[in-house]
């Protein structure tokens, strides 16, 4: 999750500040607590029960260390100070023994295991420090707490954590879905424009967060976007802001890479060739691939750079693609894709940031060269996909 435009690992005293002197108020994505978890079989439920109700419901941050405002006595729901924390002995807190116990009881007490959950410490003096849990949201939801062969499922609103009934869990079960619809549906409008804009043959992927995104902060981020972008020896490239975030472009070209404010991206690739004597073309189907492959490096380094949280789903479109053909081995000459136009291939998952993006795209590829009567993607050998493609 992202506080105030940054990466969790990004955070330090001064989020932290804004945090009590704005009051900002506990929702669904943000939770106080005033002492760390006791580890006992009670606290582990608390504590486990806290982190799936978030990965089943946006994601979100515990804070540790927060000690929350009292009006007429009672909590009020935003951050008043830091406060002291200590061992259950009154010792200092052992932070990387902690989060060793953590992993050990979250790994043991979920069901199904939740990956991606992060540890952040800010210090403030010997006593004073604030623990932050990062529970991201889930394609495996619902989740559940297993803790002592006590099997429930919960969920957040703004006020705290609930226990689901029979209807919510159904939905949870469904929520993925309804995140590939949206993130489906965001493809096809983007290339719905691409389709009137011009005819130039093209190669076009975009990556989509699942699920609802605060937005990046991207002042002053002209510099840091063309950074990750494939190098621009020849000074030909424009970088700029627009209405949608950040865009690089090539004069009176397709060519471009566009960084969107809640984290999408979009990049487009024109293909290079010379029609022959019947006015069709002859196409390189490994440019198809090594493009979209190209184009996926730099949106996993845009992912690290801006702390862009799984899970993704990548889609990659071929356009204007008619009159092109390839020349398979079995085949011989192949209309691409039957002589589609267009051709929209199945969207993939990313559900990790350190997946391998090689063996990700395998399938997809393995489609794409049997659309132009291969038997398989010839990309690939023994020790991985064969081509130079990160700049």
């Amino acid at each position: 999750m992202r506080l105030f435009g940054k990466a969790t690992s990004d955070l330090d005293k001064n989020d932290i500040d804004r945090l009590i002197d704005n009051q900002v108020s506990e929702s669904i994505e943000l939770d106080y607590k005033a002492e760390l978890p006791i580890l006992n079989d009670a606290g582990k439920k608390e504590l486990l029960a806290d982190i799936v109700a978030m990965a089943n419901t946006a994601g979100g941050l515990l804070l540790f260390g927060l000690k929350e405002a009292k009006e007429d006595g009672k909590n009020a729901g935003y951050p008043a100070e830091v406060t002291a924390m200590k061992d259950p002995e009154g010792k200092p807190v052992n932070v990387e023994q902690l989060k060793q116990s953590l992993d050990q009881i979250i790994r043991d007490g979920i069901d199904p295991r939740l990956p991606g959950i992060t540890f952040k410490e800010i210090s403030y003096d010997a006593d004073r420090f604030v623990f932050i849990i990062d529970v991201p949201r889930s394609l495996q939801a619902p989740h559940m707490v297993t803790a002592r062969n006590d099997a429930k499922f919960y969920a957040r609103a703004n006020t705290g954590k609930f226990q689901m009934d029979v209807r919510q869990i159904r939905d949870a079960m469904l929520q993925m879905n309804d995140w590939l619809s949206a993130a489906e549906e965001f493809r096809h409008n983007r290339n719905r424009e691409f389709l009137f804009l011009n005819n130039t043959p093209s190669v076009t992927l975009h990556l989509v967060p699942l699920g609802r995104r605060d937005f990046i902060d991207l002042n002053k981020q002209l510099h840091n976007f063309k950074g990750l972008l494939p190098e621009d020896r020849y000074n030909l490239t424009r970088t700029t802001y627009n209405l949608e975030g950040i865009i690089q472009t090539i004069n009176e070209s397709a060519w471009h890479y566009q960084l969107f404010r809640d984290g999408k991206m979009e990049a487009r690739d024109p293909l290079i060739f010379e029609k022959d004597s019947d006015n069709d073309w002859a196409l390189k189907v490994g440019d198809i691939s090594l493009c979209a492959m190209r184009m996926l490096y730099h949106f996993m380094k845009i992912v690290q750079h801006y702390q862009i949280s799984p899970p993704f789903a990548v889609f990659m479109s071929v356009l204007h693609m008619h009159g092109s053909y390839a020349v398979s081995p079995v085949r011989g000459r192949v209309r691409f894709a039957g002589g589609r136009n267009h051709t929209f291939f199945h969207g993939i998952l990313i559900e990790d940031a350190d997946t391998n993006i090689e063996e990700k795209m395998h399938p997809l590829f393995d489609i794409l060269y049997q659309a132009c009567g291969y038997s398989e993607c010839t990309d690939y050998d023994e020790h991985g996909y064969k081509w130079a493609y990160k700049e």
